[in-house]
């Protein structure tokens, strides 16, 4: 049986804290802002890339969640390609990562189905609002009130704003 704190990791009840500090600050900001993401939800590589002040350094993220010194406890697992797939993991492959995500919540088929066809956000009709489509606030709209949508301009042409939550996109 798992410790109680361990538990409490796992399930997003408690978070502890880790000691960074034989990182680089670059990859203490990456692993810190994934810390962020909610259990049984997913951000891609560009998203931490952006929220911590470096949009262009999408590859250098994913360089430092390879690198996590505490996989699972820090949730790179959380973190999917840009194109909305799955893509690798240094804590047991990518049957890992799914294995790990399908227990957390994530709809996996669902989400590997919007990804090979390109769509990469929801909108709901009645807020207009546009979230990544893990995001709770949005997967609580009813099925016929939902939009998907390609990318952000696609959104932002439909008159859709970014959720507050999840963040899909800069805020202008």
């Amino acid at each position: 049986m798992e410790p109680a704190w361990v538990e409490d990791q796992l399930s997003g009840k408690r978070r502890m804290q880790f000691d960074l500090r034989g990182l680089t600050a670059f990859q203490q900001a990456v692993l810190r802002k994934t810390l962020e993401i909610p259990r049984g939800q997913v951000r891609p590589y560009g998203w931490i890339a952006r929220e911590i002040g470096h949009p262009a350094a999408v590859r250098a993220v994913g360089s430092a969640l390879a690198n996590n010194p505490i996989p699972y406890f820090i949730p790179c697992h959380r973190v999917i390609r840009t194109d909305g797939l799955i893509g690798n993991y240094g804590g047991g492959g990518p049957e890992a990562k799914k294995s790990i995500l399908t227990m957390e919540g994530v709809e996996l088929k669902r989400l590997q189905q919007m990804a090979k066809s390109g769509l990469r956000y929801e909108g709901v009709r009645s807020t207009r609002v546009f979230c990544f489509p893990t995001c709770y606030h949005g997967r609580s709209a009813k099925a016929e009130n939902v939009v998907l949508f390609h990318d952000e301009s696609e959104a932002y042409a439909a008159g859709y704003r970014p959720c507050k939550h999840c963040r899909p996109a800069a805020v202008a």
